[in-house]
């Protein structure tokens, strides 16, 4: 019985500090970026994780979205287009963690938004953004805004928005007071209408997802004897306003972090997440252990949610990342390091949340991958990660290209720079390009931007 309770009581402050989805929050001002590569003459960005938090970005939407068209013949080889471009901040600092996004619903805008720390301490750290046109000329430079999206976030993730805009989730990381803000529509060129404070307490958010008018917002928390994570669904206007609904609890365990990601799937959601109990809900009469398997739910857009798969991992969970497919989604992960370098791993699920192929190892350990991002190109997966360089090789990053059926196709890297967190991957709507987003040690932290092209074989 005192295992019952303590857990009743875990899992009851948990999702008090989850649950919660009153809007407190007021409006705010985000003001413009001014910046080359659209024919506006100007750019805007999103995207990226704070200081101490974890970088993320989900581009969830339409399969209309990035890299909807396009097949596997389409990229046989990839090249890069030229040197990456680094973004110019808006004063000096040092910038990481970035997040790209399209902003445009014609695919021809992209945005990235990354952590800028001045140096001046009169300045607070704050999320920047800039945006482009990706798929064109490759620009020489990328001009930063200058105004923050939100102020010294712990973490933060996008995703894109219909109506020429994307939105930003952040978090203070404080599991003692409320600082969750969703910022529905950041429109470039344009003022947008403000952000919501949500009544959550989370130290982390791992996703945002969006569908048309509808988002799915992730949290995770610790509270009590462990963590939780959650699923808040919300929609919004095309004036800025929010309904936020019920939080959806998903998982718990006895500690973090519960790395998650989501995708839209018809009228649902695809959530995987790290977790600690033996099924979603945390309904288990034991206190739940730590966050070692991956559970795979279908949530409803009444909030009520499915099981599809489980994957045990046997081990702490570094990364969970998912892409649309028109007959479900892609799930990636990779384990945490234990001593050897794990590799990156994937599956393809159906609507249902069931796995259809695989596990895969997509990378394996012998590649040193050490981080990761992908997206969807058409059924494909463009995926790019970082490489440790341990073995007499300097490292670098790689892009891919993934087939349908979990072979690799494609592949270019970019020797040299240290990654100072994962990259964050945009496929481009004709299925011929990969856009990387960077965070790149120089002799600052800096956040550039590459691209890599496809090409057929010689």
């Amino acid at each position: 019985m005192r295992s019952l309770s303590l857990l009743r009581r875990a899992s009851s402050l948990i999702a008090a500090g989850l649950a919660s989805s009153a809007v407190l929050g007021c409006a705010e001002d985000i003001p413009v970026l001014e910046g080359p590569g659209n024919a506006a003459g100007s750019a805007t960005g999103a995207g990226g994780a704070g200081t101490g938090g974890t970088a993320g970005a989900s581009t969830g939407g339409p399969s209309t979205g990035p890299g909807a068209g396009g097949g596997s013949g389409a990229c046989a080889s990839l090249a890069l287009a030229g040197p990456p471009v680094y973004v110019e901040p808006p004063n000096a600092g040092e910038q990481s963690s970035p997040a790209l996004t399209l902003s445009r619903d014609d695919a021809a805008q992209a945005s990235v938004a990354f952590q800028h720390t001045p140096y001046v301490d009169l300045y607070a750290p704050e999320i920047s953004y800039a945006s482009f046109a990706p798929w064109g000329a490759w620009p020489s430079a990328l001009g930063s805004s200058g105004h923050a999206i939100a102020a010294a976030p712990a973490s933060f993730v996008v995703s894109r928005t219909a109506g020429d805009s994307f939105n930003v989730l952040s978090t203070q990381g404080d599991q003692f007071a409320s600082g969750t803000w969703f910022v529905p529509r950041v429109v470039p060129q344009k003022t947008p209408p403000g952000s919501v404070l949500l009544g959550v307490s989370a130290t982390r958010v791992p996703f945002v997802a969006t569908a048309g008018s509808r988002h799915l917002l992730g949290v995770e928390s610790a509270a009590g004897q462990g963590s939780g994570v959650g699923a808040i669904p919300a929609t919004s206007t095309s004036e800025g306003a929010v309904d936020v609904k019920e939080q959806v609890f998903l998982g718990c365990a006895n500690g973090g972090p519960m790395p998650a990601d989501a995708v839209a799937s018809g009228t649902a959601w695809l959530v995987a997440f790290a977790n600690g109990a033996s099924s979603p809900g945390c309904f288990d009469p034991e206190l739940p252990g730590p966050p070692h398997a991956i559970h795979v739910v279908r949530i409803l857009e009444d909030g009520t949610f499915t099981t599809g798969a489980m994957l045990p991992q046997g081990g702490p969970i570094a990364q969970i990342a998912m892409a649309e497919h028109s007959d479900g989604a892609w799930l990636v992960w990779q384990k945490a390091s234990g001593g050897k370098i794990a590799p990156i791993q994937a599956a393809r699920l159906d609507a249902m949340g069931d796995v259809v192929l695989g596990p895969v190892d997509v990378v394996p350990s012998e590649g040193e991958p050490v981080s990761f991002g992908i997206d969807r190109l058409g059924d494909d997966l463009a995926i790019a990660w970082g490489f440790a360089g341990l073995n007499a090789r300097a490292p670098g990053i790689v892009a891919g290209r993934v087939r349908d059926d979990g072979v690799v196709v494609a592949s270019a890297s970019l020797d040299g720079p240290i990654l100072t967190g994962p990259p964050s991957v945009l496929g481009a709507p004709g299925g011929d390009q990969i856009l990387v987003g960077l965070g790149i040690l120089n002799d600052h932290p800096e956040v550039a931007v590459a691209r890599f092209d496809c090409a057929s074989m010689p």
